[in-house]
């Protein structure tokens, strides 16, 4: 038996005995930090996500924060050497593992400011890269507190945090995706029970709601793997506490990124049509949201400048009604400029049906 063959015998051995759910993934953490120092970054989310394909764990995305984080060790602390290893795939997590790790070994967050953004500069032109990126700042900084005295409350660990965030950003869209990077963390937490933080059963949702409306819209759509949690991954129950959300502003984001969550996380088209279903059983404001959430779940970045036809294909299934299917349509049309080349955005649209041809069109010309 191979060096690489025994690391995955003695992991998979270790861990398969355990319920899913935190108890099964903090099993996994040797496992695939082996992987990562021993194979590589590669053969690591290569395995996360072959899991997670075959049922074994319902979402590898913690497991590729772990990837993440191990690849900078691997690399001596070479960030950008780290990150360009990574894959996409669980959610891209392993990009985040890669940022927050790397701020936790700075003894002061926020004199890495400068060299983090540069690197996040220095990731080129694809946007998914660079998003992936700047939300792994706030990862990191979220990670990056040792005052015992904020252990316990949720609010008070990320409130550093976030103005941290205010300092980097040089744009409203920079400054949502590391706040998002900051509540997913806050969402890590809450689900593994760290540094004494636990989940409001009742309402999982307050600490969002407490937020200041410059945070709040991030902090409600970065918490569905809280929601998923909570309700053992059932969409309808996660659902019931954004129908609690009285604002559409924020609402309708909310049920995107629950569904978006559910969505990415399969691979049998076969249950599109259930996923359409459910989607029409919520309150009639957050159906279409549901919907165009769903679609966007199934752009899975691998590279091939094919990865748009799922989510079109998904758009214009016959079971959609008309206000369905255009307002899926329009959401998954004015992505195709940020997702690839203007001109190749523009190839897209010349190849749809002709009666959908304008329409993207005019999605692109307004981004």
């Amino acid at each position: 038996m191979g060096n690489r063959e025994r690391i995955l015998y003695l992991g998979i051995f270790a861990v398969f005995s355990a319920a899913d759910g935190y108890k099964k993934w903090s099993c996994f953490i040797p496992y695939f930090k082996a992987i990562t120092q021993r194979v590589s970054t590669v053969a690591a989310m290569a395995e996360a996500k072959r899991l997670e394909k075959s049922g074994a764990v319902s979402d590898c995305h913690l497991f590729s924060h772990v990837i993440g984080e191990t690849s900078v060790e691997r690399y001596n602390f070479d960030m950008g050497q780290a990150f360009s290893s990574c894959e996409f795939g669980c959610s891209d997590g392993c990009f985040h593992g890669v940022m927050e790790r790397y701020v936790r070994y700075a003894a002061d967050p926020a004199t890495v400011i400068s060299k983090i953004k540069n690197m996040c500069d220095s990731v080129g032109t694809d946007w998914v890269r660079k998003r992936q990126c700047i939300h792994g700042i706030g990862h990191g900084w979220t990670n990056a507190h040792d005052n015992p005295e904020r252990w316990g409350k949720s609010a008070a660990i990320v409130a550093p945090a976030l103005k941290l965030c205010e300092e980097v950003k040089d744009t409203r869209e920079q400054l949502s995706r590391c706040l998002t990077g900051v509540f997913h963390g806050i969402a890590v937490f809450l689900i593994k029970g760290e540094y004494g933080l636990s989940i409001n059963q009742e309402d999982p949702l307050e600490l969002c709601f407490k937020q200041q409306e410059r945070y709040r819209n991030e902090c409600f759509i970065s918490m569905h793997g809280v929601l998923r949690h909570v309700s053992q991954d059932d969409f309808l129950r996660a659902a019931k506490f954004i129908e609690n959300i009285p604002e559409d502003r924020y609402a309708q984001p909310a049920i995107m990124h629950l569904a978006m969550a559910t969505s990415n996380q399969t691979s049998n088209t076969a249950i599109h049509a259930q996923g359409i279903q459910v989607c029409r059983s919520l309150q009639e404001r957050l159906a279409v949201p549901c919907i165009q959430g769903y679609a966007f779940g199934l752009f899975k970045p691998q590279g091939s400048g094919e990865e748009y036809k799922e989510p079109l294909g998904f758009c214009t299934l016959a079971g959609l009604t008309v206000e369905e299917r255009m307002g899926c349509l329009e959401y998954i049309f004015s992505y195709l400029e940020l997702w690839y080349s203007k001109e190749r955005a523009r190839n897209i649209c010349q190849g749809v049906e002709q009666q959908y041809r304008e329409f993207c069109h005019s999605q692109i010309r307004g981004i």
